[in-house]
């Protein structure tokens, strides 16, 4: 709940109890409740991260409990009130009409975060093109020379066969279609002999939509 500048998190369970003798003791490192027949798990340490986590965002941490009457927990943490602002962030803005495909075009996206696979194959497929998916680099290879797409969104950290090597891969093969590199690294340092383009993560749809207008009326490509 949020409640007079204040964010609050509650939490009670109907378990065995603390007693209050034990209550403070509990919040010290490496203290637990006291024995009762059968292992004890727990190292003792999570109340007291807790209480100072909660301490660093200037808030509290309280404890509430009888014995055979179970716990209710209560942290508070200052959380102000903030002026709403609209977003000044067009990097998710969906594609305007400059920003759709000039052409029917195929594009098989290479990535092995679940995320990005979605938000590219969202805006993708909202800017007219067909997506193909793969999470591995030599799922990519695979299906680029069975499927023949128009271009190749080709992440360079994959796992197995990495982007480089998949972009090797392709090239040996005949593939001629563009390629373009997705680095969270240095962009500048990829062979411009194997992409077509070279373009820094996190990746701003506008540039990525851009980019793919531009290569795909290049009719040096052939794939």
């Amino acid at each position: 709940d949020w409640s007079a500048g204040q964010l609050l998190c509650s939490v009670t369970d109907n378990g065995p109890g603390i007693a209050l003798a034990d209550q403070q003791r509990l919040f010290q490192a490496f203290e637990r409740g006291a024995q009762h027949e059968g292992r004890q798990d727990g190292s003792g340490l999570g109340l007291a991260i807790s209480l100072k986590l909660a301490e660093t965002m200037q808030g509290k941490l309280e404890l509430e409990s009888d014995v055979g009457k179970g716990c209710h927990a209560l942290l508070s943490v200052p959380a102000p009130e903030v002026e709403r602002r609209q977003p000044q962030d067009d990097a998710l803005l969906p594609p305007t009409a400059d920003q759709q495909t000039r052409r029917p075009a195929v594009i098989l996206i290479c990535d092995d975060d679940q995320d990005m696979r979605a938000i590219h194959e969202y805006y993708l497929g909202r800017a007219g093109y067909e997506v193909l998916i793969a999470s591995d680099g030599q799922t990519a290879v695979d299906k680029a020379m069975a499927e023949r797409p128009d271009l190749v969104l080709l992440d360079i950290n994959t796992p197995g066969l990495s982007g480089v090597e998949a972009a090797e891969a392709l090239r040996r093969q005949g593939f001629a279609a563009p390629i373009v590199a997705l680095t969270a690294s240095d962009a500048s340092k990829l062979n411009p002999e194997l992409f077509a383009e070279r373009l820094r993560k996190p990746l701003r749809m506008p540039e990525l939509l851009e980019t793919l207008n531009a290569l795909l009326q290049d009719s040096t490509y052939e794939a």
